[in-house]
């Protein structure tokens, strides 16, 4: 049964009539005590855990989204630019082909 109180009670009910006595269900206090602490600890950890996933959400999303600084400090926006590649070398002469 999902209801674990209907179930206390269904197991109550059976062991009168089996028995004509009342069985003793449910937990102690000091189980019920130990289950709500442990129970609060995992929701604890489990707020943590979400919160933690949102940060790396953000930094992941971060790193993923285009740059529109530049990466180091100092560093010069290249947006628009544009590479001009020169030969620095000295020209060489080939040799006319043979007519």
């Amino acid at each position: 049964m999902g209801d674990p109180q209907l179930a206390a009670a269904v197991r109550a009910v059976l062991g009168k009539q089996a028995t004509n006595n009342w069985p003793k269900v449910g937990q102690s206090n000091a189980a019920m005590l130990a289950r709500a602490t442990k129970r609060e600890t995992l929701s604890s950890q489990r707020d943590l855990l979400k919160q933690r996933l949102t940060e790396i959400e953000a930094s992941l999303a971060k790193l993923d989204a285009p740059a529109t600084q530049p990466a180091t400090p100092g560093a010069k926006d290249l947006t628009g630019g544009a590479i001009v590649v020169e030969n620095k070398a000295p020209a060489t002469t080939q040799p006319e082909p043979a007519k």
